[in-house]
């Protein structure tokens, strides 16, 4: 089964119904059980942190019983896996040529899980590794 590192902006954009198609259809492999998303540990608080500020997803806000949901789901799937880094893997985030703390644990998750891509529209993390998102 091929594994995905989804970044926050495609779970946030996976609850808000505005994944564009590429990115949505790997969420929808996940749901029939031929995809499993990894979702790396510093994804969950920004994912909260942005519910909580209300800050709008493509045009659309979230409601906050949204955070309780997808910890819901991912405490009960099997294709959906929080993934907090290791210490062999934490190694390599100084490593990682992109300005953003949270841009390199991402990366190096997919690095870590030796995912297929990262689902996301950040330029910083597309210039250093594989991505989906059109």
């Amino acid at each position: 089964m091929k594994k995905y590192v989804t970044d926050t902006i495609a779970l946030l954009a996976y609850t808000t119904n505005t994944l564009p198609t590429k990115a949505d259809n790997i969420f929808k492999k996940a749901e029939q059980n031929k995809a499993l998303l990894i979702i790396p540990s510093i994804c969950i608080g920004e994912f909260i942190y942005t519910i909580l500020k209300q800050k709008p997803i493509f045009e659309k806000i979230p409601p906050i019983e949204t955070i309780e949901l997808l910890l819901d789901i991912i405490e009960h799937s099997e294709n959906l896996k929080y993934t907090p880094l290791t210490l062999t893997s934490w190694k390599t985030v100084p490593t990682i040529n992109i300005p953003e703390l949270h841009d390199r644990i991402i990366v190096a998750t997919y690095i870590q899980e030796n995912a297929e891509a990262i689902i996301t529209n950040d330029p910083e993390i597309t210039k250093t590794a594989k991505t989906i998102w059109d």
